[in-house]
C-alpha cells in the first residue's frame, strides 16, 4: 500500500465519519426531526412502561388490524428515557449512537473478512444515503429492524467461518428481533434466508444436527417470547386473524403478475437509489461497479469470501420474489434493511474491481467514490447555508412553549385540539413531559 494511498484512505475514511455524524446530528440539534403520532404514541407507551412499571407483551399496530408488532421496540426505547428522564430528544439521539456504533463496527468486520477497502466504501455509503441518514433519526419500529439486519449478516458470515453453537443462537434470535421489529418484513426474511441456504447447499451446515437446530431456535423462541406469552394470554388471537387474512379472499381488485413485479421492482430500485444523493450518474455508474464488480469478485475472491457474497446475492434475490408472492400494496417499510445487502454487494464488487488489472473499470470505480463524497461535501456546505425550518418536533415544542407562555406552566388548564384525532398523541407526550 503506498503513501499516497494510505493518505487518500485517511482522508475519505474521515470526511465520510464527519458527514455521518453532520448529516444526522444536524436535524436532532435543532430539534427538525420527524415527530408524528407514531412517535407520541410510543413514547407515551414507553413513559408508561418505566413510570408506572407496566409490563408490556404487544407492540405497535401494524397496517392489519388485530396484528401487532412485537414489544421489544419499547423496551429499546425505555433506556434513554431512564437515562434522560424522558427528554423527547434522547430518544433521537440514542438511535444515532446505536446507528454510528453499529455502521462502525459492521464495516471493521468487512475490512477483517476482505479488506480495509470493502470496508471503507461501505461505511460512506451508509454514511452518505440519504436513506441510512434519514433512518438514523427517524424513531419508528421499523427502523429498530436495521441493527438486527446488520447482526443476522455478521452472524450468517462468522459462522460458515468458524462454526459455534453460540453464534447460531444469535442468528435465531436476530431473525426473531427483526421479526418483531417489522413483522412484514420478518415474513419475507425467514424463507428468504432457508431458500439462500439451499442454494448454496448449506442447510446442512445450519441445521445438520440437533444440537444445531435447538441452538437456532432457541434463539428464535426467545425473541418471539413476548409475543407468544400474548397469544396465550389472548387465546391466539394474532395468530386467528392471520389465518383469518391468509383463508379470506380478498376484496381488493387483483394485480396481475405483471404489476405486481414492476410495483415491486420500482420499490427495489427507490431503494437503490436511496443509497445515493438524487444524482442519476451516481446511481448509473455505480450499477456499473455492481456489474463488473461481481463478474470479478466470482473470479478473484476465495471461498469464504465469495460465500457470503452469494449468500447476500441470493437472499437479496430470494426476498426480492416472495414479496411478489403478496399481492396487496407493499410499503417501503417491508424493505426495510434491504439497501444494506446492496451496500455490502457494491463494497465487495468495488474491492474485486481494485484487485483486477482492469484500469478501466478500476478508474470507473475511482471516478464514482470521488463523486460520491464531492456531491455530499457540497450538500453538506450548502445546508450551512439554509435557514432552520420550523417544523417537526421544533414545530410541536414551540406549539407547547406557547402555550405555557399564555396559561403558564403552573396552572391546571384543559386544552382542546381541534384536528383530526391522531394529532393529540404528538402533544399529549409533551404535556407530560
Amino acid at each position: 500500500m503506498s503513501k499516497l494511498y494510505k493518505q487518500v484512505f485517511l482522508i475519505f475514511s474521515a470526511v465520510s465519519i464527519l458527514l455521518f455524524c453532520y448529516f444526522r446530528l444536524l436535524p436532532i440539534y435543532f430539534q427538525t426531526v420527524p415527530y408524528t403520532f407514531d412517535q407520541g404514541r410510543d413514547f407515551l407507551r414507553v413513559a408508561d412502561l418505566v413510570s408506572r412499571g407496566d409490563i408490556a407483551l404487544v407492540g405497535p399496530t401494524t397496517g392489519v388490524p388485530g396484528i401487532f408488532h412485537g414489544v421489544w421496540w419499547y423496551y429499546f426505547l425505555s433506556i434513554p428515557y431512564l437515562l434522560s428522564g424522558g427528554s423527547p430528544m434522547s430518544f433521537y439521539l440514542y438511535v444515532f449512537i446505536v446507528a454510528l456504533v453499529l455502521n462502525l463496527a459492521f464495516s471493521y468486520f468487512l475490512s477483517q473478512k476482505y479488506d480495509k477497502f470493502v470496508g471503507l466504501v461501505f461505511f460512506m455509503l451508509v454514511a452518505l444515503s440519504p436513506y441510512f441518514i434519514y433512518a438514523a433519526f427517524f424513531v419508528s419500529n421499523s427502523t429498530f429492524a436495521l441493527p438486527f439486519f446488520l447482526l443476522f449478516l455478521y452472524c450468517y458470515a462468522r459462522y460458515t467461518d468458524k462454526e459455534s453453537l453460540s453464534t447460531l443462537f444469535i442468528l435465531g434470535l436476530s431473525l426473531a428481533l427483526l421479526f418483531e421489529a417489522e413483522v412484514a418484513l420478518g415474513v419475507f426474511v425467514y424463507p428468504a434466508f432457508l431458500i439462500s441456504l439451499l442454494v448454496l447447499r448449506q442447510l446442512k451446515t445450519f441445521f445438520g444436527s440437533k444440537k444445531k437446530m435447538g441452538s437456532i431456535f432457541l434463539g428464535i423462541f426467545i425473541g418471539h417470547l413476548p409475543r407468544l406469552l400474548l397469544e396465550i394470554k389472548t387465546q391466539f388471537a394474532q395468530t386467528k386473524v392471520a389465518l383469518k387474512l391468509i383463508a379470506t379472499p380478498s376484496t381488493e381488485s387483483v394485480k396481475t403478475f405483471k404489476e405486481v413485479f414492476l410495483e415491486r421492482f420500482h420499490l427495489l430500485q427507490d431503494l437503490y437509489q436511496r443509497l445515493f444523493t438524487d444524482n442519476i450518474l451516481l446511481h448509473v455508474v455505480f450499477l456499473a461497479v455492481l456489474g463488473f464488480g461481481t463478474y470479478y469478485s466470482l473470479l478473484i475472491l476465495k471461498k469464504k469470501q465469495k460465500n457470503f457474497f452469494l449468500f447476500v446475492l441470493f437472499f437479496l434475490i430470494s426476498f426480492f420474489f416472495l414479496s411478489l408472492l403478496y399481492k396487496k400494496v407493499v410499503f417501503a417499510n417491508y424493505y426495510e434493511g434491504v439497501p444494506y445487502l446492496f451496500g455490502i454487494l457494491i463494497a465487495v464488487a468495488s474491492s474485486s474491481i481494485q484487485s483486477s488489472k482492469n484500469t478501466i473499470a478500476k478508474g470507473v470505480l475511482y471516478f464514482a467514490l470521488s463523486l460520491l463524497l464531492a456531491t455530499n461535501v457540497v450538500r453538506a456546505y450548502q445546508d450551512t447555508k439554509k435557514d432552520v425550518k420550523l417544523e417537526g418536533l421544533r414545530e410541536h415544542i414551540h406549539t407547547v412553549g406557547v402555550l405555557y407562555d399564555e396559561i403558564g406552566e403552573e396552572k391546571e388548564s384543559c386544552i382542546k385540539v381541534y384536528t383530526p384525532p391522531v394529532i393529540p398523541h404528538t402533544y399529549s407526550y409533551l404535556f407530560r413531559y
